[in-house]
Order: structure tokens, then C-alpha cells, then sequence
């Protein structure tokens, strides 16, 4: 809000640590983002309750039920950066060598999924931001959906 500066044209980068999603990339990747959507904006229901024909306990911030249709305003849920600006980005930096170790190598091992087991690299995928750190299956065939939802189906989380 300061008159003295004009970030109209303005680009910011975040930069982020966390997890990946094993059925797109590896430990140690990097993922420029078109899509983040944020995935501690919602509803939960105790999981001990969640009803048995609901695939999860999470609901959109004002749904009723999971993945409602028609889906809501966005509240701060997703934002959408700009894909010139983001294949830019993965253009220059695509081929940058990553650093690996027999550490990361012995932890990628532990997947099943291939994408999981190769070495790490720059790639392009969306992201799930949360305050939240999950690990399995069912979560992250959640933050799949989550990303899915909130985008239209255009965003693909990693």
C-alpha cells in the first residue's frame, strides 16, 4: 500500500520445502508451480466419522460435502500463475544437476512408484501448501483430488 513503489508488474517467487508426490517426481526434485492450491483452507470431519460413501473427511471451507458441486468462490483456496512465466522458468533451469546422495538414493528405494525412485530433477507441477505434513496413500490420493477440485481439473499435483 505504499505509494512509493508500483508492483503492479511485479513477480513474486515462493519458494517452498516439503514432500512429493511419489507418482511424479522424487526426493531432492524441484517443481515450478502453475497451480497452488491451499489445503488448510477447508472443513474436516473427525475421520472416526466420515461417512462410509465419502472418500474423505475433507470439505470445501463452505461445503457439505466432500467436492461439492458447483464448487464455491475461490476464497484464497487456489491461485494461478502465469504459464508463460512458469515454462519460462522450467526452460532455463530444466537441465540444472541436482544434488543426490546415497542417502536420498537408499530413501527413494523405500517406493514403490517408479517416478519415486529416480534421481532428482527439475520438473513442472502443481503444489498442495498446508501446515499439515501427511505421508501415505490415502493422503495423497487426497491432495491429488484437493489440487484436481480446486483447479478444474487443470492443476496436477506433485
Amino acid at each position: 500500500m505504499d505509494p512509493r513503489f508500483d508492483l503492479s508488474k511485479a513477480y513474486w517467487l515462493v519458494a517452498g520445502i516439503a514432500g512429493m508426490n511419489p507418482l511424479r517426481g522424487s526426493l531432492g526434485s524441484a517443481a515450478w508451480a502453475e497451480w497452488v492450491v491451499d489445503g488448510d483452507l477447508a472443513r474436516e470431519i473427525d475421520a472416526r466419522e466420515i461417512p462410509a460413501d465419502w472418500k474423505t473427511g475433507y470439505l470445501p471451507l463452505r461445503g457439505a460435502v466432500p467436492y461439492e458441486q458447483p464448487k464455491g468462490p475461490n476464497e484464497g483456496e487456489v491461485y494461478h500463475f502465469s504459464p508463460g512465466l512458469v515454462s519460462w522458468a522450467f526452460e532455463l533451469t530444466k537441465n540444472v544437476a541436482l544434488a543426490d546422495s546415497e542417502g536420498m538414493r537408499t530413501a527413494r528405494n523405500q517406493y514403490d512408484a517408479p517416478a519415486a525412485r529416480r534421481p532428482p530433477s527439475v520438473m513442472k507441477g502443481d503444489t498442495l501448501s498446508s501446515g499439515t505434513f501427511w505421508h501415505g496413500e490415502l493422503l495423497n490420493r487426497w491432495a491429488i483430488d484437493w489440487v484436481q477440485y480446486h483447479t478444474g481439473g487443470m492443476g496436477d499435483f506433485s
